[in-house]
């Protein structure tokens, strides 16, 4: 429950979060799990398209070449399990494990860094060539060599990758949270965060447009319940947040039938 200002009734939330993605409902269902009394606001309704979160499915894999990422999705791993095992739903219903292929040119350094990063960090893997994975696979066909550059290529298979039920988790992470008793609300562009003059500790006002009315609509919150804020003061360990420019290796495949 959120507590209520000393003049009115309207509630104070320790945290509110803009936004309705998968980081938005996943903090939501977090903070209220751990009895935080949190409000999510959204500007659109609620599994909208609009964003970078929707959709059916999302690619999950564990051979990257950077460490940073395979510990970040074995960490990830676990917790897709436990979100299933919260809201009650079969083994496999948010993360289908279904394996997963990726090839590249033998001597390339991104492909080295693949392999040994893979290799260094316990990801369960298996290194095929272009004969055995189209013998094994055969579904696909697997050129001996590259045919821009004409350099050998091999095949990593990963057992543990699959496919992530975007969708289904959002909507998951959303019946959570408000069974937990983080209040949401969907349809209410924010324009205005001010704080609120004369308070101490300071409240924020944050002044949204509720979209079925066309009337302003106004949320207030601690200015102290920023989600970081929240996560650093129950976990009192150092977080590097610097920023890291990397990039993604992405494979298609081609038809040749």
């Amino acid at each position: 429950m959120s507590s209520t200002s000393p003049a009115q009734t309207q509630p104070i939330y320790d945290v509110i979060l803009l936004g309705s993605g998968i980081c938005g409902l996943s903090a939501a269902e977090y903070l209220s799990r751990h009895s935080i009394p949190t409000l999510l606001i959204e500007q659109f309704p609620f599994f909208h398209s609009q964003g970078s979160s929707h959709g059916d499915s999302r690619i999950f894999r564990l051979a990257y070449p950077e460490g940073f990422y395979v510990d970040l999705t074995k960490a990830s791993s676990i917790e897709w399990e436990n979100l299933e095992k919260r809201a009650s739903l079969p083994s496999g219903s948010l993360l289908q494990r279904s394996g997963c292929l990726q090839f590249g040119g033998v001597t390339s350094p991104q492909w080295q860094s693949v392999k040994k990063v893979v290799k260094d960090c316990g990801v369960p893997h298996e290194i095929l060539t272009p004969e055995e994975a189209n013998k094994r696979f055969q579904q696909f066909r697997f050129p001996a060599k590259d045919s821009l550059e004409g350099e050998e290529i091999e095949i990593v298979f990963e057992p543990s990758s699959g496919t992530l039920m975007a969708d289904k988790i959002l909507s998951t992470l959303a019946t959570l949270a408000r069974k937990n008793g983080a209040e949401l609300v969907d349809n209410h562009p924010v324009v205005r965060i001010v704080v609120v003059q004369g308070t101490n500790p300071q409240i924020v006002e944050v002044v949204c447009i509720d979209r079925q009315t066309n009337q302003e609509r106004k949320f207030l919150g601690r200015k102290s319940g920023f989600m970081l804020w929240i996560l650093v003061k129950r976990n009192p360990r150092k977080f590097d947040l610097s920023l890291k420019f990397t990039f993604q290796i992405g494979f298609n495949f081609k038809n040749t039938s």
